[in-house]
């Protein structure tokens, strides 16, 4: 998510929370995931603050203790890849010049964006990515990337598609023809 801007009003606030007219929102630095907090400013900082000190021991190093507390990983864009092309790609049939033309893009996911979180991973962070691309590069990417990411909200391991030009579900749950349903939506 983009920063939130910094106001006179929003520089007192711990990092995640963010206002929504007179009440407040917290946003999972793990998941990604914003929750509504409908209290007073006060109550709202406190509750930021107690869970982002929650939350600190987890995002330190890669996720070591977590994997020791759960016996899940961290949801990273790494992992999410690694699904996506284990449960997503090997039953599409694409003929052995594309899949592996995408298997070269996956493995370059992997090296630039691998260890990032899934919820860190926003628009404008996407944006910035793909500006490294030209022309067609940059089109065939952030089509493989729309693809990753509603595989990704299918799958429950993120709440938007941070890769699609509206950055969030906009008419339908997921990008039917990304998935393969049959059909494009054409709004």
């Amino acid at each position: 998510m983009a920063s939130r801007p910094r106001t006179l009003k929003n520089r007192k606030l711990p990092p995640n929370l963010y206002p929504i007219g007179k009440y407040w929102r917290y946003r999972n630095p793990i998941t990604g995931l914003m929750t509504s907090i409908n209290r007073h400013l006060e109550d709202a900082i406190k509750l930021a603050r107690a869970a982002n000190a929650k939350l600190a021991p987890v995002m330190a190093g890669v996720g070591e203790l977590l994997i020791i507390l759960t016996g899940d990983r961290l949801p990273t864009i790494r992992n999410l890849v690694e699904r996506f092309e284990a449960e997503w790609l090997k039953d599409r049939g694409y003929a052995a010049r594309t899949l592996a033309e995408i298997q070269f893009k996956l493995e370059r996911y992997r090296q630039d964006l691998g260890d990032q979180l899934i919820g860190q991973l926003d628009v404008l962070a996407v944006a910035e990515y793909l500006d490294g691309f030209s022309n067609n590069a940059y089109t065939k990417h952030r089509g493989l990337l729309v693809q990753i990411f509603a595989f990704a909200v299918a799958k429950g391991l993120a709440e938007r598609r941070s890769a699609d030009k509206y950055g969030q579900h906009h008419l339908c749950p997921f990008n039917e023809w990304a998935l393969g349903c049959g059909r494009a939506h054409t709004a």
